[in-house]
Parts: structure tokens; C-alpha cells; sequence
């Protein structure tokens, strides 16, 4: 029981210092989507040379989003902005976690349009836990 009071805790103190780089991430990765999508339509001139650099920002940053809350995870909470430096700085050592990462956040974005609004906190949860395991599995280079 104290292991899950101590995720609990973890959770609530980490949850509202959050907020805000969450919705900040949120709001960048739909701009970024809404971008994409514009290029790949014909709306916005460019073409391929712009849509490839972009999908790769769009991954690149949904991977350092998932390392920055795997890192928060591991300081028990606390301190977003060390836990987005110590994203970057694995990120930067192991790329490869960045692409995991990207790929459990693009899996439960897919998922998450396919089930039931409800079930959207579960399929966090579920996300959350899939990234702690990618990062602590990959290697260290």
C-alpha cells in the first residue's frame, strides 16, 4: 500500500505545476499538426521540403514531451523545467528514446480518436507506463 501511496503522491504534486507546460505542449503540438496538415493539403506552399522538416519537429517533440514526464516521474514531482533539461540532455545521449517515446505518444493519440472519451484517462495511464518502460529498457550510449 505505501508504494501506491507514494505514486499518488507523486502524481498530485507533479499534476498542477503541470498544467501549464502541458497545455503550452499541447497547444504547440496542434499547432504543429494543424501546420502539417495545411502543407500536405496544398494550402500552404512547400510542399514535401517543408512537410518532411516538420514531421520530424512534430516527432521530436512529442518524444522530449514524453521524456520530460517519465523525468518528472523519477524527481518525484517536482521541477518541470530540470525535468525538460534532463529530457533534452537523454535525449541528446540516446535518440533512439526519443523516437520510442514519439512513437507511445503517436500509439495513444491513435488510439485515443479510435475508444470511448471516457476511457482517455486509462489510455494516459497506460502511456505514462509504456514510456517509464521504454526509457528505462533502451540502452545508454
Amino acid at each position: 500500500m505505501a508504494g501506491v501511496r507514494v505514486t499518488l503522491g507523486r502524481f498530485a504534486r507533479g499534476l498542477l505545476p503541470g498544467v501549464l507546460p502541458t497545455l503550452a505542449a499541447a497547444l504547440g503540438g496542434a499547432l504543429l499538426v494543424l501546420n502539417l496538415a495545411a502543407i500536405t493539403r496544398g494550402v500552404v506552399p512547400g510542399g514535401v521540403v517543408v512537410a518532411v522538416p516538420t514531421l520530424l519537429i512534430l516527432i521530436a517533440a512529442a518524444g522530449l514531451a514524453g521524456l520530460t514526464v517519465v523525468e518528472v516521474g523519477r524527481s518525484g514531482g517536482l521541477g518541470w523545467r530540470a525535468a525538460a533539461r534532463a529530457a533534452l540532455a537523454a535525449g541528446q545521449r540516446r535518440p533512439v528514446a526519443v523516437l520510442a517515446c514519439a512513437g507511445v505518444v503517436a500509439l495513444v493519440a491513435a488510439l485515443g480518436m479510435m475508444i470511448i472519451p471516457v476511457l482517455v484517462p486509462v489510455l494516459a495511464g497506460y502511456a505514462i507506463f509504456a514510456m517509464h518502460a521504454v526509457a528505462r529498457r533502451l540502452p545508454a550510449q
